[in-house]
């Protein structure tokens, strides 16, 4: 991402309240997801999904904008953290390529979702 590029998601500095639609969003979220501590299971693969700017859906194609460009690492943590009462873990310096992590498990399905940086 170039220094003059914006994340699609880059809220103003300051807002007015928010509607009630956006807490009724964010009702629809946590009723399908809770948070977990990260499973100790075997990741058979390291999956990445996109951003498609024009249906503003989130796919697995890599020719649509990458997750590091839809929104900040720093806003993401703090909006699963302001949705969810969950744990962040972390490796510490020894884990570089994991300054933090939340898992969400889907209630209906059982898959889990790890969300980090």
């Amino acid at each position: 991402m170039n220094k003059n590029q914006r994340y699609i998601v880059d809220p103003p500095v300051s807002t007015s309240r928010l509607k009630r639609t956006a807490y009724e969003k964010a009702d629809k979220i946590t009723s399908k997801w809770i948070p977990v501590q990260r499973p100790n299971i075997e990741l058979c693969s390291n999956v990445r999904s996109n951003f498609n700017p024009t249906t503003k859906k989130f796919l697995f194609n890599p020719s649509t904008v990458g997750m590091y460009q839809v929104i900040s690492s720093a806003l993401l943590l703090y909006r699963l953290l302001c949705l969810f009462k969950a744990s962040v873990e972390t490796e510490g310096p020894a884990g570089y390529k994991c300054t933090w992590c939340i898992t969400l498990k889907h209630k209906e399905s059982g898959e889990y979702l790890m969300l980090g940086e």
